[in-house]
């Protein structure tokens, strides 16, 4: 996607998060939402055709009933993957987590607005730390870029979201949960290939039987879920290993890489602000409608400075999904584009908010910023 005029100002005045804040805001929403099932009334019936059509060709693993029954399916599966006995006699060890099931039953951020959840996760301790971090590891942060084209402060926005800075990754038994999600019947099909990359990792020593993480199998400081560790993971320090818990030169070079992986365009923005029109329609402006510059701007979308959008060289969507009997009461609103090539995975679903409801919950992270219009980091 074109980069806006306004944007290289934008990142000058944010220094030097750049615009961590909303991506980290954005990104996490994404996050907690992607598997989560939508009903018809949530999603156009065009855009969910592929999806469903995808959905009937993936075939349910077997699920429920005698633990040690079940598991030996997956032990046959492992042994053809290559686990060795040894990983295997860990495996005849996991027991099902209750815990674990009660965090996957009662996910209460599905219930949260965007901007309840995008105030929880922005604070100026979070940034203050963030900035600190892109200074001490400014080496990794470069080479991350110079590699894989997915600048500093956005990597940096996840790892903030994720734990912290690594501070916190998780105090559940990975093995354990992944067994647990595995076993039951809601989603077996995301979680057994999970519990077959653990059992490869464990195998080739990257992990242990014993590894924490987070309630849904995701380890280390970026809470990257076994298979993308397995896959995806870059020993970013030379020393000859891939250690996402305990070194960020791993952690940031794997998330980088995942991010390049995932579609994440060197050079182009991940958002553009525009300007909105109380004649757009409304029902076309959702996440799920991909379209060209041309036809938003044939709608009266313009860029933030009033001028016409750019080149249709990637489709955008809008992020924000108003009700479409209940468009905001101004002419002149926000809203996210993000290209199709930039950042397919991380474009959120989000509950209908206008903009002005946004800027007043935002309000404390948008104070510094001195831009004519209202922006959204």
């Amino acid at each position: 996607m074109s980069r806006p005029a306004f944007l290289p100002a934008f990142r000058s005045v944010f220094n030097p998060l750049l615009t961590a804040a909303a991506l980290l805001s954005t990104a996490s929403f994404a996050f907690a939402t992607q598997t989560q099932p939508q009903t018809p009334s949530q999603t156009h019936p065009q855009s969910t055709a592929p999806a469903q059509t995808v959905a009937a060709q993936v075939e349910k693993p077997a699920c429920a009933g005698d633990l040690n029954i079940w598991l030996e399916g997956v032990i046959t599966e492992a042994k053809a993957a290559g686990v060795s006995d040894k990983t295997i006699a860990e495996l005849h060890k996991a027991s099902i987590d209750e815990r674990t099931l009660s965090r996957d039953r009662t996910q209460t951020v599905f219930n949260l607005t965007f901007a309840e959840f995008s105030k929880r996760l922005i604070s100026e301790q979070r940034l203050k730390k963030g900035r600190e971090n892109l200074v001490k590891y400014a080496d990794i942060f470069k080479k991350a870029e110079d590699t894989y084209g997915v600048p500093g402060p956005v990597i940096a926005a996840f790892w903030g979201l994720e734990t912290d800075f690594g501070a916190i990754q998780g105090d559940f038994d990975t093995l354990n949960s992944l067994v647990t999600l595995a076993h039951d019947c809601r989603r077996p099909e995301l979680f057994r290939p999970q519990l077959l990359a653990l059992l490869q990792l464990m195998d080739k020593g990257v992990v242990d039987a014993g590894t924490m993480g987070a309630w849904a199998g995701e380890i280390g400081q970026m809470q990257l879920l076994p298979k993308d560790y397995l896959e995806r993971g870059v020993d970013g320090d030379n020393d000859g290993k891939v250690d996402l818990r305990n070194s960020v030169a791993d952690a940031v070079m794997t998330a980088a890489r995942m991010l390049s992986e995932l579609g994440w365009q060197r050079g182009e923005p991940w958002l553009e602000v525009v300007q909105l029109t109380q004649d757009l329609p409304w029902e076309n402006s959702i996440r799920t409608y991909r379209l060209p510059h041309s036809k938003w701007n044939s709608w009266g979308v313009k860029s933030v400075n009033g001028s016409p959008l750019g080149a249709d060289d990637g489709d955008a969507s809008s992020s924000f999904r108003w009700d479409a009997k209940a468009p905001p009461s101004c002419p002149t609103g926000i809203s996210i584009f993000s290209s199709s090539g930039t950042s397919p995975s991380f474009t959120p679903r989000l509950r209908p908010i206008s903009p002005h409801d946004w800027l007043a919950a935002n309000h404390s992270s948008l104070a510094h910023l001195k831009l004519a219009s209202p922006q959204t980091s």
